[in-house]
């Protein structure tokens, strides 16, 4: 069983995850309106809704994870994530000693 105190303290740094660069990469050309051009090296993106009071997804950029079948794996956040999100993503890590 993985920790999520591990998980948060790699976030979303692994061998076949996304990296912290090619997320805020994804950001900014989210912001841009272009995330369709942008390269995904990762098999899976694994970050939280919120990162340091930013948002990390939103609708257009998590809609093309779903087209290029890139799996999302939310990680805990004090801040629940919207429905339209938790429908999108295929799971969600849970930590219970946020409560």
């Amino acid at each position: 069983m993985l920790s999520p105190y591990l998980l948060k303290r790699e976030l979303p740094r692994s061998n076949f995850a996304m990296n912290t660069a090619l997320l805020g990469k994804l950001m900014v050309l989210n912001s841009l309106y272009i995330e369709t051009i942008a390269s995904m090296d990762g098999e899976l993106v694994m970050a939280p809704y919120k990162y340091r009071g930013r948002t990390l997804f939103r609708p257009r950029l998590a809609a093309e994870f779903k087209r290029r079948n890139i799996p999302i794996i939310l990680m805990p956040s004090k801040e629940e994530p919207p429905p339209w999100l938790k429908q999108l993503a295929i799971g969600q890590v849970v930590d219970n000693s946020m409560d």
